[in-house]
């Protein structure tokens, strides 16, 4: 995936993290890409994704 893109994924996954039902599919690939020991690039927004999917306050 290119990296504009994924940056665009992950910011509506944070936009929509607050509708979202289920969110343990996304949950799990963003774990992924914050592991990755490849494409670190990925990481911040990932991070940052995944914070505010699971921050409960927000949701």
């Amino acid at each position: 995936m290119q990296v504009p893109l994924r940056q665009m994924v992950y910011l509506a996954i944070k936009e929509l993290s607050s509708v979202a039902e289920d969110v343990m599919m996304v949950t799990s690939s963003i774990t992924k890409d914050m592991n990755a020991k490849t494409d670190l690039i990925y990481r911040p927004n990932a991070v940052r994704a995944l914070t505010k999917i699971t921050d409960v306050e927000t949701n």
